[in-house]
């Protein structure tokens, strides 16, 4: 189970807080519905413990056992119904606000998702092939693609009708593979 140190507006009152250390992130979630959900912050994640969901249900029971919702139920019971019930393992599973996290965190969590943005983009740069123009007729000639700055001086070409005559009729003579030796 992740743990970490948080701190704690106690009722959801901010200059009222106190620090805990180690908590676990089943917890979080019991001090969350106790003072409020934005009561817990400056989380800040400190490793893992290994507990049991029923060893963890149980130190919670003998921490929190009397905490009451406004229905003068147990808050445990809410959040955690039944003898096997399954507690919060990770922190990632309360899905907290990125700004609850302290600003050490959060510095890694955005250069975490910056690097997998980035990671993200080269690869789907490299996928992309890049576009080609399409095949023009007219056998190859480029036509310029922007008018040129400034006006160029015109040549006249002459054709002779015999060049003209000698030139092929349609597409399929320009094809190689048609043109024999």
């Amino acid at each position: 189970m992740d743990r970490a140190n948080i701190m704690v507006a106690l009722g959801g009152d901010m200059s009222n807080t106190v620090p805990k250390y180690d908590v676990t992130a089943a917890e979080i979630a019991v001090l969350r519905a106790i003072h409020g959900e934005g009561a817990v912050f400056d989380v800040t994640p400190t490793g893992t413990v290994a507990r049991s969901h029923r060893e963890e249900k149980e130190r919670l029971r003998a921490n929190y056992g009397r905490a009451m919702n406004r229905d003068n139920k147990p808050i445990l019971d809410d959040l955690y119904p039944g003898a096997a019930a399954r507690v919060h393992e990770e922190i990632s599973e309360l899905e907290l606000a990125p700004e609850l996290f302290s600003p050490e965190v959060q510095m890694k969590q955005r250069a975490a998702l910056e690097a997998k943005l980035r990671a993200e983009f080269k690869a789907e740069m490299q996928e992309e092939p890049t576009p080609k123009a399409p095949a023009k007729r007219g056998g190859g000639r480029k036509k310029a693609e922007a008018a040129p700055a400034e006006p160029t001086e015109e040549v006249e070409v002459a054709a002779d009708d015999e060049e003209l005559d000698e030139l092929p009729a349609d597409d399929e003579e320009m094809n190689p593979e048609n043109v024999m030796d």
